[in-house]
């Protein structure tokens, strides 16, 4: 379930964040779900590095 890319695709990055948020502190799911998602995205761009220019 990877985009040509080769990284995780936004919504499963999504459903990453909230099942470990889940899994810590109770009565902070949403703030700590919108902190991990927020932080993936930036590490995912960095990370996926950068492909060929098709023109």
């Amino acid at each position: 379930m990877q985009d040509p890319r080769g990284d995780l695709p936004t919504p499963l990055l999504a459903a990453l964040s909230a099942l470990v948020a889940r899994a810590l502190p109770p009565g902070q799911v949403l703030p700590l779900t919108f902190t991990l998602f927020t932080a993936g995205l930036p590490a995912r761009h960095f990370t996926a590095g950068r492909r060929p220019n098709r023109a």
